[in-house]
């Protein structure tokens, strides 16, 4: 069978919820925190018309239960027609870069078996996808789709402050560029 490269909200439901299924009914909560170009789409904060290549997760709680999760996503993907790393978390990585208190403000999409799956927060898509603007151009694209508001952008640059308090002076001075040019096209 011949694998689409992109996703689209309804197949990432269909596939979190195959996956959610494959999972024991009996198993305590796992729940995913999903970032990324899906989680803006799933949460209607991006065109329905997007796509992405894959369903990134951050975090996943308990952390233990991701090889179970990871074996039902693949079997998963096959069932709808997806490459086997649909769904990863190659971008756990990049954690220390998402705003404090991420988890906390991320919005419950649905229930799918013992698979709790939660997307970020408006200003917390917005803050990751100035963290990765200086680099990916969908992520410029998608900062001018979602039109950040003053306030979100000065919520962004209290999260910069951190990160460069954190690493080093300048270390920001990309993401401040672009934080200012959505400022002055306002």
């Amino acid at each position: 069978m011949n694998k689409p490269l992109d996703i689209n909200t309804d197949l990432a439901i269909k596939a979190l919820k195959e996956t959610g299924d494959r999972l024991s009914s009996d198993m305590q909560p796992i729940t995913l925190y999903l970032v990324g170009g899906l989680a803006g789409m799933l949460m209607e904060l991006l065109a329905p018309s997007r796509t992405t290549g894959d369903c990134d997760v951050m975090a996943i709680d308990p952390d233990l239960a991701w090889d179970q999760v990871k074996e039902a996503a693949i079997a998963a993907g096959e069932e709808v027609g997806l490459k086997e790393d649909w769904l990863n978390n190659k971008c756990r990585i990049y954690a220390w870069k998402m705003p404090l208190g991420w988890q906390g403000r991320c919005n419950e999409l649905g229930h799918f078996g013992p698979l709790i799956v939660r997307a970020l927060s408006r200003q917390d898509l917005i803050a990751s996808k100035i963290m990765g603007a200086p680099k990916r151009v969908q992520d410029r694209a998608d900062l001018q789709e979602l039109k950040p508001t003053a306030t979100e952008l000065d919520f962004v640059e209290e999260h910069l402050r951190r990160v460069e308090a954190e690493t080093e002076p300048g270390h920001c001075d990309a993401q401040k560029q672009i934080v200012s040019k959505i400022r002055n096209a306002q």
